[in-house]
């Protein structure tokens, strides 16, 4: 599995989250946490925003050089928050470059409570159609650091806090955690 975090995380909380999570669920493969470099700061979103961005290209290396590599079986991927839009980003220009190919090497792909433009969002899955079937997108109507995100972008809904029969014409799952 792999994990991107999200805003206002550093290292050693994505790491701890990362590792409780893995317990959790009990997973025996490898777990790899990428990191970009958050600020961790409350009032440096966009900043984080940026920083993510910056670090798509290195995501897309990583997951690049694990989907080459002929021991390492079905990658899965997990990104909460504003890693959902690196996670994204990265996959996009994966597709451009392996085209049919990228499905083989993914097995289930969950995004958390998306910081992502569901406009954006709605025209990455054009292009990531052949994931759509092993997506999961995870939503909050509850989720304050989305409802900020929102006011930033001038009242553009994020993702993890949409409607999710919207999101379900993308062709992914949808799970409404609202009341969690």
């Amino acid at each position: 599995i792999v994990y991107v975090h999200g805003y206002n995380e550093t290292f050693d909380s994505a790491a701890t989250s990362y590792a409780k999570l893995v317990d959790g669920i009990k997973f025996s493969g490898v777990p790899v946490l990428f990191s970009w470099p958050s600020r961790a700061a409350l009032l440096d979103y966009v900043t984080d925003k940026d920083s993510a961005m910056w670090s798509r290209d290195a995501l897309e290396d990583t997951l690049t050089a694990l989907a080459n590599d002929p021991k390492v079986g079905r990658i899965n991927l997990i990104a909460h928050s504003m890693g959902s839009m690196v996670m994204m980003e990265a996959l996009r220009s994966m597709s451009d470059r392996m085209g049919a190919s990228l499905p083989n090497h993914f097995g289930a792909i969950v995004l958390a409570n998306p910081d992502v433009d569901l406009d954006l969002f709605r025209r990455q899955m054009k292009r990531l159609s052949s994931l759509s079937t092993k997506m999961t997108v995870i939503v909050s109507k509850n989720d304050r650091a989305l409802e900020i995100s929102t006011k930033l972008a001038g009242g553009v809904p994020r993702v993890g806090s949409g409607d999710s029969e919207e999101l379900q014409k993308t062709g992914v799952k949808v799970v409404d955690a609202s009341d969690f």
